[in-house]
């Protein structure tokens, strides 16, 4: 069977290194940030890169005893990839793909997750990192290695987030009413500020074209991050209020905006003049409790005039 995955290289020196006389976990996250690592340049992400989460990798790591699957705790898989950044604090370095300090990947947060690079990924990808020393072992019987293996290279190998995008642009699902260029602009904005994004979602963002430009699904992007919803659920919600309400243009997003601050405006200022009603009941019992007061104190003070002349 033909494999058209693409290859990660690993030296036999390997077993030597640090990570192998670490639990088997270290091992296994190590290899899956390789196999998941782009190997070209590709929609925003440089060679050796990869977007990903610890919850994913939680996911990816964990396995079964029995029908009991067990996943690596978020914690377990936080001190790994510490690790990964500053082996043995840093002590040793230029091997088994690490800098000269110590380095094996290096990280940045973004939105729901983060952004790892390989340090010196092309030790994995490219055979003739480790053709030199094999062809001073056996001679030309590594020209015909060396040559499968190059072709191999050049087969697709891209990372799940990127084959969700490949499998739409060649089904031709971008709508006619934009173009690739801003599709992609589109995509890396959600990955940008969103996090990973799935078939559905890049489907979704697809059949919203149909009903709007580009430029519009992009704002309501913008809508839902200043609104501090980083949901593609809410994002959707906006398009629809906009659909609902016929918008067309940005300039429409912008007049139903206005109206929206308008009317919210107007509410504040109607509760602020609002004057409480009272009920006629309530004032016709006030002003006879008030004529009754009087007839109260006259009597009070008659009884002590009697009293007075009694004595």
């Amino acid at each position: 069977m033909e494999n058209n995955k693409g290859f990660i290289l690993l030296s036999r020196s390997l077993i030597e290194s640090e990570i192998f006389s670490k639990p088997p976990l270290y091992l296994k996250v190590w290899i899956y940030l390789l196999t998941r690592a782009q190997h070209t340049d590709y929609k925003g992400l440089k060679r050796g890169q990869l977007y990903i989460s610890i919850p994913e990798i939680q996911e990816a790591c964990s396995h079964f005893e029995g029908f009991r699957k067990e996943t690596p705790s978020y914690r377990n898989i936080r001190t790994i990839i510490d690790w990964l950044r500053n082996p043995c604090g840093g002590k040793h370095g230029g091997q088994h793909g690490r800098q000269s300090d110590g380095t094996m990947i290096g990280t940045t947060r973004v939105t729901h997750g983060m952004l790892v690079t390989i340090c010196n990924y092309d030790i994995y990808q490219d055979f003739n990192y480790y053709g030199r020393q094999h062809e001073r072992q056996y001679g030309n019987h590594t020209e015909g290695n060396t040559e499968v293996l190059r072709k191999t290279k050049q087969r697709q190998n891209i990372n799940k987030h990127d084959k969700y995008i490949t499998n739409i642009e060649n089904n031709n699902s971008c709508s006619s009413n934009g173009n690739q260029e801003k599709f992609d602009e589109l995509i890396n904005f959600y990955v940008e500020n969103f996090g990973m994004i799935n078939a559905f979602i890049a489907q979704d963002i697809t059949e919203w074209e149909k009903h709007f430009t580009q430029d519009i699904i992009l704002e309501a992007m913008k809508v839902a991050l200043k609104n501090n919803k980083r949901t593609w659920s809410y994002v959707t919600g906006i398009l629809k209020n906009w659909q609902k309400n016929n918008v067309k243009t940005l300039q429409d997003v912008q007049a139903l905006e206005t109206e929206f601050t308008n009317k919210q405006a107007k509410r504040t200022s109607f509760s602020k003049n609002k004057k409480e009603v009272v009920p006629k009941w309530m004032n016709q019992e006030k002003q006879e409790q008030q004529e009754i007061t009087p007839g109260i104190e006259e009597r009070r003070k008659n009884i002590e005039e009697w009293i007075k002349n009694g004595t």
